[in-house]
């Protein structure tokens, strides 16, 4: 499934492994997998992204010079402890970078479920004598330390505090012998997602959709892009089957992050884009087909007609970076 989520009571060590591994990440008290998102109201691919510690230089230019900017702060590991210094830092940052006044570091970590997250939950803090100026929160399995969520005073923006507590993170991952630090995805042609492509660049690996299999991201280009291949897919199939008489279209499916909203769905079409046919079968349900990009192959679905409106609209552009 390109989209999916699960809410688990607990999910062990090896567990997150696992789902790290295979693309899932945090989201809330949930844990996802996605790899096609909505951003801004355009259809954008999730490339999922993790740090291969082995080959980590924690001796590195740019972390030696963003230690000795940042060493008259004080340094803190300890067990997810979320107090109300936490809180107004979090919510000051989000307001200052998203405009996003109501959020709250509690309900980004832990939804509506209070502190019974399934994860095992550590926090890193700077301090500016007695003042917390930075915070990050990180989940860690047997093997591997996934990355949830940074902030920080916007006063102290000159000191690059966002990036100076991910390179700690990864140092800290690499310390206690972890294989792999994920960071979570970036987006193609979102800018704010790059600022993820330049921490550790020498040991970034992105999940290839194709092949299931971790790559480095110096393979990366657009042809990789899975938005780009199924369109690509769906457009020349189109052309084959307009070639015939047919008037078949590709299609934008609205609700194809279902398997988000609903955890534990199956059965339905999640596939972002599809290729309405035209063709009718057992009176009115409609042919449609979808591209699956791990096995290359078409699928065929048959539906009941849908309202267009509100299921699925035409998108001439499906693809346009």
């Amino acid at each position: 499934m390109y989209s999916e989520s699960r809410s688990p009571s607990y999910i062990n060590p090896a567990e997150l492994d696992a789902y790290l591994a295979n693309g899932w990440y945090r989201m809330h008290e949930t844990i996802f997998t996605a790899h096609f998102l909505t951003h801004q109201n355009e259809l954008r691919t999730a490339i999922w992204l993790r740090n291969r510690l082995s080959d980590f230089n924690n001796q590195s230019t740019t972390f030696q010079k963003l230690a000795k900017r940042n060493r008259q702060f004080r340094v803190e590991f300890t067990p997810l402890q979320i107090t109300k210094a936490h809180e107004k830092l979090f919510q000051e940052y989000r307001k200052a970078q998203f405009e996003d006044e109501n959020d709250s570091l509690q309900r980004s970590l832990f939804g509506n479920n209070n502190n019974e997250a399934p994860y095992d939950s550590y926090m890193i803090n700077l301090y500016d004598g007695r003042i917390l100026i930075g915070s990050g929160v990180y989940d860690k399995g047997y093997a591997s330390m996934a990355g949830i969520v940074s902030f920080y005073n916007v006063n102290y923006s000159k000191y690059s505090l966002g990036k100076y507590l991910i390179y700690l993170k990864m140092n800290q991952a690499k310390n206690w012998g972890l294989t792999f630090f994920y960071p979570g995805y970036f987006m193609p042609g979102v800018p704010r997602f790059d600022y993820k492509l330049s921490i550790g660049s020498e040991c970034l690996e992105y999940l290839e959709l194709s092949t299931f299999s971790w790559k480095s991201i110096h393979e990366f280009d657009d042809t990789k892009n899975p938005l780009r291949q199924l369109f690509q897919a769906l457009k020349l199939l189109q052309q084959k089957l307009n070639d015939t008489g047919l008037n078949a279209r590709i299609l934008k499916l609205a609700v194809f992050d279902i398997g988000l909203i609903m955890p534990g769905i199956d059965g339905c079409m999640d596939s972002p884009v599809y290729l309405w046919t035209g063709l009718k079968i057992f009176g009115k349900r409609e042919v449609v087909v979808v591209y699956s990009i791990q096995s290359a192959q078409y699928i065929l679905f048959h539906t009941d007609p849908v309202e267009e409106d509100f299921y699925h609209h035409l998108d001439s552009a499906i693809y346009t970076n």
